[in-house]
């Protein structure tokens, strides 16, 4: 073999070698990845509202707001005080829930029992105290809650909830006189004119801190709590308890269930109750029987 053969033979093999120890570095560097970056997180991103922001209304609490709801209990703008009247005359009657068609042929039957609505006269033999409307407040909250609606039966408080501030009512479109003492006014009584049980009850409250001590039907148009309605409503009975009509008409922070019996008022009767009056109605709600 000459210098020109072992030369060829030995540049071959040092050019596989060469290339066997690149295959091999290439298989155990293996292939490149991208540089990727986690996202980051979101500081201002709220988090979902977790069950133990849940307040739950007690059932007979919702049929209250319901029953007034019903028979006109909420009026729109009204003085607010506290009398001393004598009861002439009552009428006792009841409403049906129920939107029911007023073409049909025939009365639509109530698939519940209907719900009692009584009214009188009733002459204000003393006033205790009287607030115009227009000398009244509303609380506007500082922050109000976002995300998504509970379920229906349900509310939430929200965590960043910061308390309400004061602000004056707008003036009433119609101007009225304020109730006066020795005037007989067209009532309707809230609670019935029949013997009922009014309860006070203890709310399911989240670990937040909920700024009103209590709420009650007045408080559920303008409290940062907020209920969601049916599309369809289904209403409930009012429960009772022997011959007594049940009302929860407070929910709140109470150790216990309260329990008040109202045993009823005829014509003759004399009472002191607060009340509200919107120029032509006036709505009484829990009274006291005077002598």
């Amino acid at each position: 073999m000459n210098n020109r053969t072992t030369i060829s033979i030995l540049s071959a093999v040092l050019i596989a070698a060469v290339l066997s120890g690149c295959v091999q570095e290439t298989s155990e560097i293996g292939t490149p990845q991208p540089n990727v970056t986690p996202p980051a997180a979101t500081p201002d991103a709220a988090p979902p509202i977790s069950s133990e922001e849940i307040l739950i209304y007690p059932e007979e609490f919702v049929i209250y707001q319901d029953y007034i709801k019903t028979i006109g209990g909420k009026p729109i703008i009204s003085d607010i005080g506290t009398v001393e009247a004598t009861i002439m005359s009552i009428t006792k009657g009841e409403i049906c829930p129920d939107e029911t068609d007023p073409f049909a042929p025939e009365p639509t039957e109530c698939s519940i029992e209907p719900y009692p609505k009584d009214l009188g006269m009733v002459r204000i033999d003393k006033i205790v105290n009287y607030t115009r409307y227009s000398e009244q407040t509303i609380e506007s909250p500082i922050e109000q809650p976002s995300g998504e609606e509970p379920p229906e039966g349900k509310m939430t408080v929200t965590s960043g909830y910061k308390g309400s501030e004061s602000q004056p009512k707008p003036k009433p479109p119609i101007e009225y006189e304020p109730l006066h003492e020795g005037q007989e006014v067209q009532t309707l009584f809230l609670l019935t004119v029949r013997p009922v049980k009014i309860r006070y009850v203890p709310i399911n409250e989240s670990d937040g801190d909920m700024e009103s001590e209590q709420l009650t039907e007045d408080d559920t148009q303008q409290t940062t709590i907020h209920q969601v309605m049916p599309g369809n409503k289904i209403f409930k009975p009012i429960h009772k308890d022997g011959d007594y009509f049940a009302f929860t008409t407070k929910v709140g922070r109470f150790p216990e269930i309260i329990e008040k019996p109202l045993l009823g008022l005829e014509a003759g009767s004399t009472f002191r109750a607060e009340i509200r009056y919107d120029g032509s109605l006036l709505y009484v709600r829990e009274y006291e029987i005077t002598v």
